[in-house]
């Protein structure tokens, strides 16, 4: 083998090493940080859920097989007023940017509600509000639906 093939190959071989190197460690800290990011989505929804009083809990997390996963979560709710209903917050797009909004729904996806929006967005929910068309905030509702039915959930009872 010639010496300048040798050198390059050592030096593209070094390069890919490293660039491997830092996807693998990206990846790991994702994954890492999907315990801690499900826990803390966790917590958001549960704030939204008790502005609507009643004894609701959030619980497990359920995946979801589609690809609004990336911009959504579903999750059991628990407590005597739960009624096995699902909490799904989703990214709904509007004029001031993506806004996080928590619906709730039976298992199988009937009787969709719109719960709040998640975050504190103090003075700014009335121009949220009228930044978001009922139109968009039905055919979210409407969508709902569909989310929830390509969902892994497990029966009522199952740990």
């Amino acid at each position: 083998m010639k010496a300048k093939t040798k050198k390059n190959l050592v030096i593209y071989g070094s390069f890919f090493g490293i660039l491997l190197a830092m996807l693998a460690a990206m990846f790991a800290a994702v994954w890492g940080a999907r315990p801690s990011w499900k826990k803390g989505l966790a917590a958001e929804i549960q704030g939204v859920l008790e502005k609507s009083g009643g004894d609701v809990r959030v619980g497990r997390f359920v995946e979801l097989d589609s690809m609004i996963s990336t911009s959504s979560a579903l999750y059991e709710l628990d407590g005597k007023d739960a009624g096995g209903r699902l909490a799904l917050v989703v990214r709904v797009p509007s004029l001031v940017g993506p806004v996080p909004a928590v619906f709730t729904c039976a298992r199988d996806g009937s009787g969709v509600s719109f719960e709040g929006y998640v975050g504190d967005f103090g003075r700014t929910v009335p121009v949220l509000s009228s930044r978001i068309s009922r139109g968009i905030m039905n055919y979210w509702i409407s969508l709902v639906p569909r989310i929830v039915s390509r969902a892994k959930i497990p029966a009522e009872g199952d740990l």
